[in-house]
Parts: structure tokens; sequence; C-alpha cells
């Protein structure tokens, strides 16, 4: 059972989100364990983008302080390496596929895996991706690949989205566990 589904044990489960770098990576460090402290069962962690499409006006603005404060994927993926030596809540990355594709699929992927990392949710990827090459490194190195989604348009639920979700397959799903914000 992966460490995501673990989370999602008793049916529900507290997700705290923070923007990596905002306003630098040791307050991130310390918003981190407080979460925790706090019940957190999942950690998700922004990566920073410049252009962060999918995201209201407080997350951009924390993307853009991030960035100018000089964060990176690299500082991010050492700072993960080194909250892992105590957080040990499952943690998944929230980021663009411009950041995923720049830095290098397989690399990116491969990393989040050494460092702990246990999911990735790329907002920005067409629901039906299942054709990238992402998703073989996804499954490659044993990553959990997590959907945001709108599970209605207009007052009705998708076909496409029923049958998702009755069969649990696709492009953004391995566990029995979704993102919703509708």
């Amino acid at each position: 059972m992966s460490n995501i589904k673990k989370a999602f044990e008793n049916g529900k489960a507290f997700i705290a989100f923070v923007t990596c770098g905002d306003p630098d990576l040791e307050t991130t460090a310390k918003v981190v364990r407080a979460a925790v402290e706090n019940g957190a069962d999942l950690i998700e962690l922004g990566i920073p983008f410049s252009d962060p499409a999918a995201e209201g006006p407080v997350i951009q603005g924390a993307n853009l302080r991030a960035l100018r404060g000089g964060i990176t994927t690299d500082k991010i993926f050492a700072f993960v390496k080194e909250l892992r030596r105590d957080v040990k809540v499952p943690m998944v990355f929230m980021t663009y596929a411009n950041v995923v594709f720049s830095y290098g699929a397989e690399k990116f992927i491969s990393t989040c895996r050494d460092i702990g990392i246990d999911g990735l949710i790329l907002p920005d990827l067409p629901y039906d991706c299942r054709s990238l090459p992402l998703h073989h490194f996804v499954r490659t190195f044993d990553l959990r690949e997590l959907h945001i989604s709108s599970w209605k348009i207009g007052n009705q639920i998708p076909d496409c989205l029923n049958i998702y979700f009755k069969k649990k397959t696709g492009c953004f799903i391995a566990d029995p566990f979704h993102f919703f914000y509708g």
C-alpha cells in the first residue's frame, strides 16, 4: 500500500499546502513541521513556476516571491532530502509540466523517488495523457500520479470521469484517492 493511500485509511485526510521558498526554505521547513505536529496527514509542496495559470492570486504571489528570492528546483530537492530526516508523512510535489520537462522528466521523477517524494501533481497536463513519456517515468520510479480536477461540468459529471472513478484507471491514478476542487 502506498504512503498516500495510508494517509487516507480513515476515509479523509488533512492535506497542508505550502509553496517552497516563500519567503525562504527555513520558513517553509517550520511550516511543514508545524503542519505535521498539528495533524497533517499529507504535505503538498509547491514548486514555484513563473506562470502558475491554475492558481489564484495568493499562490501566484507565493510562487513569484519564491522565485524572486532565488529558489530553484535543485534547492527544493536538497531541502526535501533534508526534511525527510524527520518528516515521515507522505509528501507530494505540486508544480507545472514545464518545470518537469525543462528539468528533464526522467531526472526529475527519479530524483523525486530518491529524496522520498510520494506523488506528483501537474495541474496543467491534459486529463488523458497516457501517451506522454512522463507517465512511463512515474510508473518506472513508483511515484503516485495525482489528478486535480473539477468533477462537475455544469451540473453533470462527465462520463469519462465516471468511468475513471469506477475503474480507477487512467493517467493520473495509482491509488483510490483524488484531489478535487469543484
